[in-house]
């Protein structure tokens, strides 16, 4: 079985990077740091580093999280997707930014190997050094899915689920 978690994307960017973060907390009271610290660890092997610093949060704790379930669910491998809703009025910016974040993310997991996820395709297995909180002893299969609608974006926002069909 392999466990499979989504984080839906339309025009929202995959949140701040780490580095804008973590400088959001310098002299706070905050157990982002350390939150960041096991997470880079647990995925990348090292310490935050600058690379790690410009990738976008979500995506390190998208992936985690993905790790998390797998191994809570007894599952073989882990997936985590990502699915990028794209209408006729998403911003080509949205686009571009959303992909070079995925991009600079698949290329420090994958240590170099794998530089561009094109949508419909999965990269890996990847192997991850792990940590206390997820396994590095299960498969995982980072991949992009986008879906071109015919109609705004905007009405998924306030539509009925019947009004989808």
């Amino acid at each position: 079985m392999v466990a499979l978690t989504i984080k839906a994307k339309e025009r929202q960017s995959f949140d701040r990077p780490v580095g804008t973060r973590l400088d959001a907390v310098v002299g706070k009271r905050s157990e982002l740091p350390e939150r960041i610290q096991r997470l880079s660890l647990g995925l990348f092997g090292t310490a935050v580093t600058p690379a790690v610093r410009r990738l976008c949060y979500q995506l390190l704790y998208g992936t985690a999280a993905s790790l998390c379930f797998a191994e809570a669910s007894n599952a073989e491998a882990a997936a985590f997707i990502v699915f990028e809703f794209r209408g006729n009025e998403t911003p080509r910016a949205a686009i571009k930014a959303n992909q070079d974040a995925i991009d600079a993310f698949g290329g420090l997991l994958t240590q170099g190997q794998a530089t561009a996820l094109a949508a419909g395709n999965v990269i890996g297995p990847v192997h991850v050094p792990g940590n206390l909180h997820f396994s590095c002893s299960l498969p995982l299969y980072p991949g992009k899915v986008v879906r071109h609608l015919s109609f705004p974006v905007s009405a998924l926002r306030s539509a009925a689920p019947d009004q989808l069909a």
